[in-house]
């Protein structure tokens, strides 16, 4: 049972110009400790926040997971860990319905090791992965699903003379390594966020450290779906320049973002970079105040971008507060709000379903940090509107014959068919002219995941053949 929460939901934070007719919501957990949340992810009408607290466990910090409903209503709350400091950074739902939390922990010696806690959409555990070397500092920062069910991890990894490099683990849905690879300079390298393109390419945005000029720049490393090195390149000046995350963007480019110096030393300003899939610039643009701003995640609706981060370029000499912005296709700033409490607030994470888009973070207290959780509707020209979203009424979840049906207002689907450990079974391309049937007679019996693909929307299913 859960004791002591506070909720406090505030409505109308801000006002903003697209929507002004509807209320903005915000939701902060409290358990009387230091909480925050560093991803979030939406399944249904569920929100699961994922991050760390020191409420669960009073001696030490552990993995936290938040189960809401759409609105912020607390359903749950798990906590996972060991006996020493456990950090959560990201969050992840599989192909097989479940949900993979990464992070890091604290051996035994006071090193970093890679933790990743797989989990049930009730928050019950599945497996967990301990990955590092007791002489070594590893961390995973974030991870993406590739196509054939393997999860590919970025994070950093202890190389020679004590820096970091660039780390690479791939892993199938039973946390069993596949591939391991690192990749890092003289310096310090550190990969903060990966994703992956429509061939199932993998790209990892990270930071590396720049001798000649004894600063940071961004660089990107490409690699194949098995793990293969194909490149990596760096952006940069003279000045110091940060990555915090990575967008595959609809026309099939790479959006980079994060934050950079305008001169040496300087609070920094937030900075997007788009590159196409070969690494080559597109398009870099900077953009702040004479206070502190950076970008940690975007999310892209209708070419379209929106980001979330922190600031205090309206409020010069004050605490931070999470920052919220909208640019349009060309990088163009639609509009900019800041949100916060007394103290330094930082927004994570951001994703957007057709309505709504949310976000998730920390926000101090009098005492302590909260995690928060935060809605505002899609500006109304950018929502998909009903006619034009792609609709699937497929499966029946018992299969007593030798068939799946399924149909859809689009034309062309793909159709992948995963059995219940992930393996992929099965992989077309149709053409769906008054439904779609699939002769599924060479399936066993059992539990598999059929995910569905248009051009607009991507549907997952759970189907048992009996």
């Amino acid at each position: 049972m859960i004791k002591n929460l506070t909720q406090i939901i505030i409505s109308c934070i801000f006002h903003v110009c697209f929507c002004p007719n509807i209320a903005h919501s915000q939701v902060y957990f409290d358990w009387s400790k230091n909480e925050d949340s560093r991803s979030i992810v939406k399944i249904g009408d569920n929100i699961y926040l994922a991050g760390s607290s020191d409420s669960c466990n009073s001696n030490s910090l552990d993995y936290s997971l938040i189960i809401t409903d759409s609105f912020g209503n607390l359903i749950d709350r798990k906590c996972y860990g060991t006996s020493e400091n456990d950090q959560c950074l990201s969050i992840l739902k599989l192909l097989d319905g479940n949900l993979l939390l990464l992070g890091q922990t604290n051996s035994s010696l006071k090193n970093l090791n890679g933790l990743a806690i797989k989990v049930d959409l009730f928050g019950n555990e599945i497996n967990r992965m301990y990955f590092g070397a007791s002489n070594k500092n590893e961390s995973f920062k974030s991870a993406v699903q590739l196509d054939n069910g393997n999860i590919a991890i970025t994070g950093f990894i202890t190389a020679a003379q004590n820096t970091n490099d660039i780390l690479l683990l791939l892993i199938n849905q039973n946390l069993d390594i596949l591939v391991q690879d690192q990749y890092g300079d003289t310096g310090n390298d550190v990969g903060q966020d990966i994703t992956k393109d429509n061939d199932n390419n993998i790209y990892i945005v990270g930071d590396t450290y720049n001798q000649s000029n004894e600063s940071y720049d961004v660089t990107l490393v490409k690699a194949t779906v098995n793990g293969d090195f194909l490149w990596q390149k760096n952006y940069g000046d003279q000045l110091s320049n940060g990555s915090q995350g990575i967008l595959y963007t609809s026309d099939n480019n790479l959006l980079l973002y994060g934050e950079t110096e305008i001169f040496t030393f300087s609070p920094f300003d937030f900075w997007i970079q788009k590159v196409n899939v070969n690494g080559d610039s597109i398009l870099l643009k900077t953009f702040g105040g004479n206070g502190t701003d950076a970008l940690f995640s975007a999310t892209e609706i209708n070419n379209n971008f929106f980001f979330t981060g922190y600031s205090n370029s309206h409020i010069l000499n004050q605490p931070l507060d999470a920052a919220f912005l909208w640019c349009n296709s060309n990088l163009d700033v639609m509009e900019q709000n800041n949100f916060g409490r007394d103290g330094i607030d930082i927004g994570y994470k951001i994703i957007n379903d057709s309505q709504n888009i949310y976000i998730t973070g920390k926000s101090p207290n009098t005492q302590n940090e909260d995690a928060f959780f935060y809605k505002v509707p899609i500006p109304l020209n950018l929502k998909i509107s009903e006619e034009n979203e792609a609709t699937f009424s497929t499966i029946k979840k018992n299969l007593t014959n030798d068939f799946i049906y399924i149909n859809s207002n689009e034309i062309w689907l793909e159709i992948e068919i995963y059995s219940g450990f992930g393996n992929l079974v099965y992989k077309n391309y149709v053409q769906n002219i008054n439904g779609t049937k699939i002769d599924n007679s060479f399936l066993s019996n059992g539990l598999y995941i059929c995910k569905i693909k248009s051009s607009k929307k991507v549907s997952t299913e759970k189907i048992i053949k009996q």
